[in-house]
């Protein structure tokens, strides 16, 4: 549920190639749609990173009587809505380009129009926990954006920051011997290089300096490899 009506322009989404996408109203050159096969995409992946988690939804070491939580990135809604019903004390924002979220959620979590990329509408020092996933792509200052997450975070509260690596990679070398491998990562290495919106934040350490920049001090990382169930 959104606490106020959308604005008509937002569902004005468009059209390329039969899939819909962001409307236009912000200047975001987000490369996937936000159509029904989208979000089942969404949705699937939640599941497999919930599972490479060992069921579980985060690592960070949030209390359990943690009170504000906010997702970014939110697309479906299914982290949110996992996690308001794993703690229903808690008040949990998903924020997206799009209200693409279902109506019918738990009473403690709401969806908020919000573009990651630009000044976050929230105040200072407001959650106890942000959730961050799968934004490789869609962000050109990825600083900047860890500096809007550390401004938002509260003293003592946790910013969880999810990224995959577009590189295929494997401890015996056999994947250099499959090129579609290697063309995968060479088409997203190029369409990030156009839209200046890298998919390789494992580059130059990306992620983890500018969460270190940001002013984050206890910083930790966490490498998780592809299961083998995961490519059956």
């Amino acid at each position: 549920m959104y606490p106020d009506s959308v604005t008509a322009s937002i569902l004005e989404y468009r059209t390329i190639q039969g899939r819909t996408y962001h409307s236009d109203r912000y200047a975001s050159e987000y490369v996937m749609p936000n159509d029904e096969q989208q979000l089942q995409s969404v949705d699937i992946t939640h599941h497999y990173l919930t599972m490479l988690l060992d069921n579980n939804l985060f690592l960070a070491p949030i209390p359990p009587h943690v009170q504000r939580v906010l997702d970014v990135g939110t697309g479906s809604g299914i982290w949110a809505i996992d996690f308001a019903d794993a703690y229903p004390s808690a008040q949990v924002i998903g924020s997206d380009l799009s209200p693409t979220q279902p109506e019918w959620v738990p009473p403690n979590v709401h969806f908020e129009i919000a573009d990651a990329t630009l000044t976050w509408p929230w105040k200072d020092n407001y959650f106890d926990f942000i959730h961050i996933r799968y934004l490789f792509g869609s962000v050109q200052d990825w600083p900047a954006l860890f500096q809007e997450a550390y401004r938002c975070c509260a003293p003592g509260g946790w910013v969880q920051s999810c990224e995959a690596d577009i590189h295929f990679y494997s401890d015996d070398g056999t994947t250099d011997s499959e090129p579609a491998l290697q063309k995968w990562a060479d088409l997203y290495e190029k369409g990030g290089a156009e839209t200046g919106r890298t998919f390789f934040l494992q580059q130059e350490a990306l992620q983890e300096r500018s969460i270190t920049e940001a002013g984050f001090t206890d910083v930790r990382i966490f490498d998780y490899k592809v299961r083998r169930w995961i490519c059956l």
